[in-house]
């Protein structure tokens, strides 16, 4: 995934989560569910993307031992 890409998940992650709130708030207990699980769904993608990223780093340069 580009950044544009995880970019644009964390946007659609963010509106889920506000529609979970706003269905929460007018007791829509089936939309928040719904919502929750689109939020749940995302943060998935996101967090294994974020892993990937990260996994393809150079290892940081550690200051040597003392």
């Amino acid at each position: 995934m580009v950044d544009s890409a995880i970019s644009d998940e964390l946007a659609a992650a963010s509106r889920s989560l506000s529609a979970a709130i706003d269905a929460f708030m007018q007791s829509e207990w089936a939309k928040v569910e719904h919502a929750l699980v689109e939020v749940q769904e995302r943060t998935g993608r996101l967090l294994r993307e974020l892993e990937l990223k990260r996994s393809s780093l150079p290892p940081m340069d550690l200051p040597p031992p003392r």
